[in-house]
């Protein structure tokens, strides 16, 4: 870190070295103009990184009480016998099904394995209702078949305008299931009436996406830390 930086800390109100106070944007962004300007030679590479930093930050000051809720749904449907059904297309399948395996897995603390299934990862039935029902029926119709009143939808889309993850929380609307969405900026304000709706404030989807992950991360982390632990001395040596 260069060492004028440590200086600019040093003489920013409240923020000395020996201060812990949360870093607001205001004084990230001012880390981020300073940073930028002794690095005349930065490239994509590092501006990508910079960014997620940037936006990383952002979301922590300003969604952490979301993220909270939306760990508190959860919670609270494990401990009431339901389950968390979770959907997404492309990348935000694969977010899906990552957050799926962390739950009936684990994250930090060995615990009981968790109900969770993504409704995009089996090829016959992704197929199937496709080709029956139309790509904008593909979760909804498995939403019909899985979900009861109290489990959770969990729904990502980077736009916020996915057809088929629309339909899928009309359909948990329905049917009584609890619902979170995860989104960028704007969307359809369908996804506004969601139990909890996280908002990442950016238009560029793999900004998003990558801010997405570290959500479910911290959502699971959440779970964790909440539920009991088969052995609260037991920790984690595993990991991707």
């Amino acid at each position: 870190m260069p060492t004028g930086f440590c200086r600019a800390v040093e003489s920013h109100p409240g923020r000395g070295r020996d201060s812990h106070s949360k870093v607001s944007p205001p004084f990230y962004g001012n880390f981020m103009t300073f940073y930028a300007h002794h690095r005349p030679d930065h490239g994509p590479v590092h501006e990508a990184l910079m960014d997620l930093s940037r936006l990383s930050a952002i979301v922590a000051d300003s969604l952490e009480d979301r993220v909270e809720q939306a760990g508190r749904l959860v919670v609270d449907c494990i401990e009431a016998g339901g389950k968390v059904l979770a959907c997404g297309n492309g990348g935000s399948a694969a977010d899906a099904q990552h957050f799926v395996a962390e739950l009936v897995g684990h994250m930090s603390m060995e615990r009981a394995s968790l109900p969770a299934i993504s409704l995009a990862t089996d090829p016959s039935v992704v197929t199937a209702l496709a080709n029956d029902y139309g790509y904008e029926r593909l979760f909804a119709r498995q939403v019909e078949g899985l979900g009861q009143p109290g489990d959770v939808l969990l729904a990502i889309s980077t736009s916020g305008r996915s057809p088929n993850v629309l339909r899928a929380v009309e359909t948990a609307h329905e049917r009584e299931l609890r619902t979170v969405a995860l989104v960028g900026e704007g969307g359809d304000p369908l996804l506004t009436d969601c139990d909890v709706t996280i908002h990442i404030p950016s238009h560029n989807a793999q900004r998003v996406q990558e801010v997405h992950m570290a959500v479910l991360h911290a959502i699971c982390h959440y779970v964790d830390d909440k539920l009991p632990s088969v052995s609260s001395a037991t920790q984690s040596k595993g990991g991707e």
